[in-house]
């Protein structure tokens, strides 16, 4: 359902990677030190927790490739609690290496980036690797913060809904 006058950037996925999510609360950012535990636990939770977040960038047509950024439609939540008894590294990484298709035509992934709430998950813009770094830490701790995506618009490509998916790992060697 695309007409001339509008061009979409629909239904960016982020899949979920849950390890024991139990979180349902709206959540705002925020990172806490936990104590050390002898049982280590590890719990990510990107979206919703009730399925695939999406996110929709609309593009009016006489706007395609203008450079005006167009902010995506909705915020996704970050929820990450990380339990040890003694430091440990440990990262969150994307991949993202499936960018954003429709039939032959794409649009580089790393054209979108992302912003967050308070800070605490570093803007930046995905890659389009297999393994991009997003958050690296080695100390217990409780993360809760939201992402605000945006496409850069920077590119001129044939109207069409592209849609690509990102998926969030914790790393832990």
């Amino acid at each position: 359902m695309v007409n001339s006058s509008v061009f979409l950037v629909k239904r960016f996925l982020l899949l979920m990677l849950c390890f024991f999510c139990f979180w349902t609360d709206y959540c705002r950012a925020d990172i806490t030190f936990l104590a050390d535990r002898a049982n280590p636990i590890v719990r990510l939770r990107v979206g919703s927790g009730s399925g695939i977040s999406v996110i929709n960038f609309d593009v009016p047509g006489s706007g395609v490739g203008s450079g005006v950024p167009v902010e995506g439609d909705s915020s996704v939540r970050v929820v990450m609690t990380s339990r040890f008894s003694s430091p440990q590294a440990m990262s969150i990484t994307v991949d993202s290496s499936a960018g954003l298709i429709d039939g032959s035509n794409s649009i580089p992934v790393s054209e979108v980036s992302w912003t967050s709430t308070d800070g605490d998950v570093p803007a930046s813009n995905f890659s389009g690797s297999t393994n991009q770094s997003v958050f690296t830490f080695t100390s217990s701790q409780r993360l809760r913060d939201r992402l605000t995506f945006s496409y850069a618009n920077s590119t001129v490509v044939p109207a069409g809904e592209y849609s690509g998916r990102v998926i969030y790992t914790v790393v832990l060697p």
